[in-house]
């Protein structure tokens, strides 16, 4: 596991990575994960930047509305954990607030979702941290890279344009 992890971890030293935003609402508050977090590492591990990775905690971070849309809605992509019963949609993600429909990753199609109902992302996949890798860094750099390291990418998807052009909000 460990190899397989350390083949797959991108060098963010050498390059400059997409910004991602992590989180989302539960009870009308936004959450993210701290930057000294799981999640936080493997964005980083994965070739991204982590729009909350100066903010340390020991759970997950309340963040308020006007700080969701100046930070958040700037990131290159956005990305979460939820329970999807039917194929996600932007509403997925926005919820129907109009507000968060202006966030970048909205308008380019830069979503990617762990689906707790379809993979078992506080279970097996805890102890499979080199496929949740393969699969964050497909979502968030489109590559491909599964073919040589791993058989399939799961717990992470990024959903796409033609997936989510139906509806926009």
């Amino acid at each position: 596991i460990l190899e397989r992890y350390e083949a797959l971890r991108v060098d963010s030293s050498f390059t400059q990575g997409p910004t991602v935003l992590f989180g989302s609402v539960w009870d009308g508050q936004w959450w993210v994960p701290p930057g000294n977090s799981y999640m936080a590492r493997l964005i980083e591990d994965a070739g991204g930047r982590y729009v909350f990775a100066d903010r340390k905690g020991d759970g997950n971070i309340a963040v308020d509305m006007e700080t969701m849309v100046t930070t958040g809605g700037q990131a290159d992509y956005w990305g979460m954990v939820a329970e999807v019963l039917d194929s996600p949609t932007i509403r997925t993600f926005t919820n129907g607030d109009q507000r968060l429909g202006s966030f970048k990753a909205i308008r380019e199609y830069n979503l990617f979702l762990g689906n707790t109902a379809t993979e078992d992302l506080f279970g097996q996949a805890l102890l499979e941290p080199d496929v949740m890798l393969c699969s964050l860094r497909q979502s968030i750099r489109g590559e491909h890279v599964a073919d040589r390291v791993l058989p399939r990418p799961k717990y992470f998807r990024g959903l796409y344009k033609e997936q989510l052009q139906t509806e926009i909000h």
